[in-house]
């Protein structure tokens, strides 16, 4: 596995195991990194993103389990979802991996 900077829709985020999170109203999610102190509050959507980083789904599956949910198949949504992903790593919650197919 090699971590990569520059999100792509085959790129996996993992999350920061320094990271905590806990329930907030009206279907928020309160997250802490507990590294450097910072936390923020997603709204629902951004929550339910959160819960599809699970350090097996790329970029790409996670955008299209939200089309899913929400039952919109607009270009937004990728948009929408590449945003979040990467005000998240850019905040230290999250990162990205890709699955290198080189071989030594």
């Amino acid at each position: 596995m090699v971590t990569i900077n520059e999100l792509t829709l085959s790129s996996i985020p993992t999350k920061n195991p320094s990271v905590v999170s806990r329930k907030g109203l009206d279907d928020h999610l309160i997250i802490v990194n507990c590294d450097i102190g910072s936390s923020i509050v997603l709204n629902s959507t951004g929550a339910f993103i959160w819960e599809k980083i699970d350090g097996k789904r790329d970029v790409d599956q996670i955008v299209m389990d939200v089309k899913n949910y929400y039952d919109d198949d607009s270009d937004r949504i990728r948009e929408d979802v590449m945003n979040v992903i990467s005000s998240l790593k850019k905040d230290g919650f999250i990162g990205y991996e890709i699955i290198s197919g080189i071989s030594d």
